[in-house]
């Protein structure tokens, strides 16, 4: 459902790893800042910037969840975090339990995004097949929430 944004304005100050990628320090700091933004476009336009960077935006991953656990927050926009989250990765023992928390989320875009989201994990997110299993055993369930969390599980195992 979100793709990713590439920026072109990247540089080498941050470690770029084996990717051979690099990230401005300061460009990360400022797309972090605007997670704060009550300009929507803005706050989901960094979103995505980060979840292009994976695991370079790391630090923004705290400031995502609070996003993301804001149930006032648009709906659309705590659908991004939780694909910023599946792109980043990284720390897997903040993200994955807020994924898994959010498959019983009361909106079904947050539980279809998280379901993909685990799927990205593979065998690291194995702690996840039993939420995902419940969500595919709901009779009420939305059509597209349990095919992402059949798809899920089947990446998983």
């Amino acid at each position: 459902m979100f793709g990713r944004i590439h920026s072109s304005t990247l540089y080498s100050h941050l470690d770029t790893g084996s990717s051979g990628r690099t990230i401005d320090r300061s460009l990360l700091e400022n797309r972090i800042k605007e997670l704060e933004s009550t300009n929507l476009t803005i706050k989901n336009l960094a979103i995505e910037e980060l979840a292009s960077w994976q695991h370079f935006s790391t630090p923004a991953v705290p400031k995502l969840i609070k996003i993301l656990e804001t149930k006032t927050e648009n709906h659309k926009t705590r659908g991004l975090v939780v694909f910023a989250l599946g792109e980043i990765k990284e720390p897997l023992d903040l993200i994955l339990p807020i994924l898994i928390k959010s498959l019983f989320d009361e909106h079904p875009l947050i539980r279809e995004e998280s379901a993909k989201a685990l799927g990205k994990f593979r065998q690291s997110a194995i702690s996840a097949i039993p939420a995902l299993t419940a969500i595919t055993n709901l009779e009420n369930e939305d059509i597209h929430v349990k095919k992402a969390a059949f798809i899920a599980i089947d990446k998983i195992q």
